[in-house]
């Protein structure tokens, strides 16, 4: 599919991320990338959080150069950031030159899905469909060529695979976003909690594991004492948002990779629709999902932000539910290195 990605123009779109959570960093990166190849320029990365995404990954394209940066390069500035609805002509419309003709260096922000729209501009459609790939396939085949996991974390990689896998069936993948620590919105009520809940129970497989990831380590203890006759496990560690807390480490980002891996390998995944950690996991290995249905505090009790969230999430529901029905996702437990094997960084008990 892209493999064959040699630009032809001396020009780049710079993927530009200094916050954001695991998916928004490669959804973003992903759109910015698709950009590049149907433009035929080249691709980059620049990424200076304290846990930039380099420092996990490998490719044979080398997103990471700093050739970019060490010419006297034209810059432009394209930011389809939370709301872009007003600058989606930029990519459903002609080639990114017709808006930045004397840009030679395009910095590029993102964090939401733009699928849809490069597949509705006739150029790009043409270009996407003549090397074999849909709006379903597009994603995934840039994800597997652009983000491979180190060597070092491959291993681990396939250790956590090989536990969560082991003696069972089937794995059931949850993964429940909560936003109770971080201050962000939407939280979600208690009874969303128990819509998780009830869509494992409802989906019971004989012999299964159910694995669940979440930003809270009450919601984990809550989902696990809730679900009947089924082993319930997660990567174990502090349930932490890498762009939330002050301080991440690289091993919290590693945590959450894993856990995007894990969960898109999943038999099924239950997931939260307002959350790019589960469109990830989907994104790389399109798997059959439910989404749970989102409850909020009440709004008559809500924040002005929450407000807003409940209104943009009603607008949007049905079509979210129609388009996808419903999503679930899970976790492991991960501890530090052991004496059985020293490549081991975290591990399933």
């Amino acid at each position: 599919m892209f493999y064959d990605y040699k630009p032809s123009k001396e020009r780049y779109v710079v993927y530009k991320t200094n916050h954001g959570g695991v998916g928004d960093k490669l959804i973003g990166a992903m759109n910015a990338f698709l950009l590049a190849y149907v433009n035929d320029y080249s691709f980059r990365i620049e990424d200076k959080t304290n846990t930039p995404l380099v420092e996990i990954f490998t490719s044979d394209h080398e997103w990471w150069s700093r050739d970019w940066y060490e010419q006297p390069l034209k810059r432009g500035r394209l930011n389809l950031l939370s709301s872009y609805d007003e600058m989606v002509n930029y990519i459903t419309e002609g080639v990114i030159e017709d808006y930045y003709p004397n840009a030679e260096c395009l910095y590029f922000y993102s964090n939401q899905t733009l699928i849809p729209f490069f597949f509705q501009n006739p150029i790009y459609r043409e270009k996407l469909e003549r090397i074999g790939v849909d709006e379903k396939t597009v994603y995934p085949e840039i994800f597997h060529y652009l983000f491979n996991l180190e060597d070092e974390y491959k291993k681990n990689f396939n250790y956590l695979k090989s536990k969560l896998f082991s003696d069972v069936k089937y794995v059931i993948g949850v993964h429940v976003r909560t936003n109770w620590n971080w201050g962000d919105i939407p939280q979600v009520s208690q009874n969303t909690i128990q819509n998780y809940i009830k869509a494992i129970n409802q989906n019971f497989l004989p012999n299964a594991r159910v694995l669940i990831s979440s930003d809270s380590q009450e919601a984990y203890e809550m989902v696990k004492e809730g679900v009947f006759d089924m082993d319930v496990v997660r990567i174990s560690g502090d349930a932490v948002h890498v762009s939330k807390v002050e301080n991440p480490k690289l091993n919290d980002m590693l945590k959450a990779i894993y856990e995007i891996y894990l969960l898109s390998e999943c038999d099924l995944l239950i997931g939260s629709y307002w959350s790019n950690f589960t469109r990830l996991s989907v994104m790389r290995n399109p798997r059959k999902t439910i989404l749970v249905e989102l409850d909020v505090e009440p709004y008559d009790s809500a924040v002005d932000t929450t407000k807003y969230w409940i209104e943009q999430l009603s607008k949007s529901v049905d079509d979210i539910q129609n388009n996808i029905r419903k999503a679930f996702r899970f976790p492991i437990e991960i501890k530090g290195h052991t004496k059985c094997d020293p490549e081991v960084m975290f591990t399933i008990k």
